[in-house]
C-alpha cells in the first residue's frame, strides 16, 4: 500500500484496510436509534475497532464474556472505557455476534433482538422471535475498474 501512496501523493481519498471497511459496513447495519449493543464472540481486530467506533459514537457496548471485556478494556483509550460494560443481563436489542456464538448464548436474548454477524459466515436462524441480519456486505459500483488488481 505504501508504494501506491508514494506513486500517487495527491490522492484525496481515504485508504482503508479490510478491517476498517468491515467495521464501516457493520456500523451502517446498526439501526440509527441504537443506544447500546451487546458484543459476543472472541477478541479480534474487528471486535476491537468495532467497539472503539461505537464508544466514539457514545453507544454503550455490553460484553458478557469476562475475558473479552478485559481485553477490550486494556486496548480502549481511557475516555472510551466508560461506554464498555461487563453485563450479565443481555438487555440490548442489537447483538453483534461472531460465528462461535451458539444457541445457549442466543437463548439469553430477549424477544425481538436483532442479531448482526461480524464474521465471514452468516448465523443460522436459531430463533423465530428474533431478527437475523445477513453478513454485512458492500456492492462495488459498475464504474469501478481493475477490481482484481492488487492496488485495489
Amino acid at each position: 500500500m505504501e508504494n501506491f501512496v508514494e506513486r500517487n501523493p495527491n490522492l484525496k481519498i481515504k485508504i482503508v484496510d479490510g478491517t476498517s471497511l468491515a467495521v464501516a459496513v457493520l456500523l451502517h447495519s446498526i439501526p440509527e436509534y441504537t443506544k447500546s449493543v451487546l458484543l459476543a464472540g472472541n477478541f479480534t481486530k474487528t471486535a476491537y475497532f468495532l467497539t472503539l467506533a461505537l464508544c466514539q459514537k457514545e453507544v454503550q457496548v455490553e460484553v458478557v464474556q469476562r475475558e473479552l471485556y478485559k481485553l477490550l478494556k486494556l486496548q480502549l483509550p481511557q475516555e472510551m472505557q466508560k461506554h464498555l460494560v461487563l453485563s450479565d443481563s443481555c438487555t440490548s436489542k442489537v447483538w453483534l455476534i461472531r460465528d462461535e456464538v451458539g444457541i445457549q448464548e442466543q437463548n439469553k436474548a430477549a424477544k425481538g433482538v436483532h442479531f448482526i454477524p461480524f464474521s465471514q459466515l452468516p448465523q443460522n436462524n436459531l430463533r423465530k422471535d428474533c431478527t437475523y441480519h445477513s453478513t454485512p456486505a458492500v456492492v462495488v459500483p459498475e464504474a469501478f475498474e481493475n477490481l482484481h488488481a492488487c492496488e485495489n
